[in-house]
């Protein structure tokens, strides 16, 4: 699979210099902990420290594209809205004449909540400032800005949703400076856009497109088509009011879906239905098309005393690739023929159970490692991505079961030699 790395320059020079950019390079370096402490969104860590995006997929598999930070690089919008003589405005700001329009707000800094971050924005780009905690309201983080978004830095925005009821009078506001601040007519989304493309022919900034869609509703007028994952039966819901999402037709579900991280598969055949995947199938499914990211769990020790063996994964998406012992992948990878021994016994009655549980660790993970080995390199291909074409081993399939014959072998004498009551393999 190949593996497409970008970082824009301007992130190492002028990012650094501003402070918005890791200067660290190396993503091994960061401390992950902290981060993963942090996270509006959880996501994981590969086996070799490095962020994985919890999202699917992008043009770049490493670095950090425009985007400063290694991992999550949070910010905080602000949602606006007053009624005045009955219309509904939104406040949105203009950063310059060429870019477009969008919501106040900015990246959260250290020691700040979404909220807060957000509440701080909006004064500073439009001097509007707001105490009274009863006007606002956070909605849950969700992926933003996608385009400038890698594997291994991705943007999250937390949301704050403040209705200023109906006013007299719109108040005044005030844009930072070479920016413009304004309150824009919007009855629904396509009047927003008319009355922004009406100023100087502009535009709404793509990134905070679906969120102003969602606030600007109605979602439950039409209830003409819902959606449910075809995998795992989850039913798309608005991810503000938990409410579940109606479009008006199928070519309008299958174009808003994919902004939730909802993946839709056309049907083939005129007439034919459409198939749509949540995030977390959709995520599974990427993976399964582009290459998982395979990591292999060691053996573990139980609450009850015993002993499992181990379990190819893919840190992406959890997906499991092998279920048992040689039993194949579910997309296709090859099984890693990983030995899966269960050993039960009354250590409180038996004083050798913990030097046991310790050894089968041991044997077992080494077994697992070389079985898995031997049956990866059997096959054209990284780890990490879908292998070209299988080959065929022989020589690598023998050494792997006279693997598992020997340290099978070798546990069995140490539990005879031990006088364990109960073997289970």
């Amino acid at each position: 699979m190949t593996v497409n790395e970008y970082t824009d320059p301007e992130v190492l020079t002028r990012g650094v210099e501003e402070g918005w950019a890791d200067p660290e390079t190396d993503p091994t370096m960061i401390d992950w902990d902290t981060r993963l402490a942090a996270a509006a969104i959880p996501f994981d860590i590969s086996a070799d420290k490095r962020p994985l995006s919890p999202f699917l997929p992008t043009d770049v598999s490493r670095g950090r594209n425009r985007l400063g930070r290694w991992g999550e690089n949070l910010a905080a919008h602000s949602l606006v809205t007053a009624f005045c003589d009955g219309v509904r405005h939104v406040l949105l700001v203009q950063p310059g004449i060429q870019f477009a329009w969008k919501l106040p707000g900015g990246p959260v800094r250290p020691g700040e909540t979404g909220p807060e971050a957000a509440l701080r924005a909006l004064a500073e780009k439009t001097g509007m400032v707001i105490t009274d905690p009863t006007l606002w309201r956070a909605w849950p983080a969700r992926q933003a800005d996608i385009d400038r978004a890698s594997d291994e830095a991705w943007a999250v925005t937390v949301p704050v949703s403040i209705d200023l009821g109906e006013l007299a009078t719109l108040p005044e506001i005030v844009g930072e400076a070479d920016s413009t601040a304004a309150w824009v007519p919007a009855q629904d989304y396509p009047h927003l856009q008319a009355a922004v493309k009406a100023r100087q022919d502009g535009r709404v900034f793509n990134a905070h497109e679906e969120m102003l869609r969602q606030l600007l509703g109605p979602w439950h007028t039409h209830r003409c088509v819902s959606v449910t994952c075809i995998r795992c039966g989850l039913t798309a819901e608005d991810q503000e009011t938990r409410g579940e999402l109606h479009f008006d037709d199928r070519a309008e579900a299958a174009a808003r879906l994919p902004t939730y991280g909802w993946r839709v598969i056309l049907g083939r055949e005129p007439g034919a239905a459409d198939e749509v995947l949540c995030v977390e199938c959709a995520r599974k499914d990427e993976c399964g098309r582009l290459g998982h990211h395979i990591v292999v769990d060691e053996a573990e020790r139980m609450a009850d005393g015993s002993v499992t063996g181990v379990v190819t994964l893919c840190e992406r998406c959890g997906e499991l690739l092998n279920c048992g012992p040689g039993a194949p992948a579910p997309d296709g990878y090859p099984a890693s023929e990983m030995i899966h021994m269960y050993l039960s016994w009354d250590a409180a009655a038996f004083p050798y159970g913990d030097y046991l549980a310790d050894a089968a660790i041991h044997v077992i993970s080494r077994l697992s490692h070389e079985a898995a080995t031997a049956r990866w390199d059997a096959f054209d291909g990284l780890q990490d991505g879908r292998p070209a074409q299988a080959v065929s081993d022989p020589e690598a399939d023998a050494a792997a079961a006279r693997a598992l014959i020997d340290a099978g072998t070798r546990l069995l004498e140490i539990l005879r030699a031990n006088g364990s009551r109960e073997v289970e393999e």
